[in-house]
């Protein structure tokens, strides 16, 4: 089924920058009406919102994808993102974790652009996401996935992550999932 896929345009990640944020926020707005059309109400108006991504920004936590066919890289629009970073969120801690938390990486708030799906950009972010865990010298990368994110539960485990639990957060329940890597 790849052949009927649209064309993938040249990509890169770069950092983000806060003169990405009205970017990234209607980016968000995007993603947000898209999981609720899906009937998925995991993220709404207060979050993410523009603090939340502000801080990761400044944190230097926000990796942007970006369509690269543009002459000039600099204004090259987002069509994703994905914030990797080294938080374990508190209420993860009763998971089964098989990888001490001091040698993981997270990921949090991956985005892509409904009017870019279906091209394996959630998994060329995760890749990338594994990719900088490990020049970091993490040994596994943790995350945690809304139960009602039927494409999140389709696309984890297809990575080779492994359920760790639930874990009750802001709306709900969300499962943990961790991956060994290499």
């Amino acid at each position: 089924m790849a052949e009927n896929l649209p064309p993938v345009p040249p990509l890169f990640f770069r950092k983000a920058r806060m003169t990405d944020l009205p970017a990234l926020l209607q980016l968000t707005r995007e993603c947000v009406a898209s999981m609720r059309a899906a009937g998925n109400p995991q993220w709404d108006d207060s979050y993410p919102n523009a603090e939340v991504i502000s801080k990761d920004i400044a944190a230097q936590t926000l990796e942007v994808l970006c369509d690269g066919s543009h002459a000039e890289n600099a204004a090259a629009p987002l069509i994703g993102c994905i914030t990797v970073d080294r938080f374990m969120h508190p209420l993860w801690a009763g998971l089964d974790w098989r990888f001490p938390p001091d040698s993981a990486a997270a990921v949090h708030r991956l985005m892509i652009s409904p009017s870019h799906r279906g091209q394996g950009l959630a998994k060329l972010a995760m890749a990338y996401a594994e990719a900088l865990a490990t020049t970091w010298g993490c040994r596994s990368m943790r995350l945690d996935c809304f139960c009602q994110n039927k494409p999140g539960h389709a696309l984890y485990p297809g990575l080779g992550y492994r359920f760790s639990g639930i874990a009750i957060m802001r709306v709900g329940e969300y499962s943990g999932f961790e991956k060994a890597l290499e």
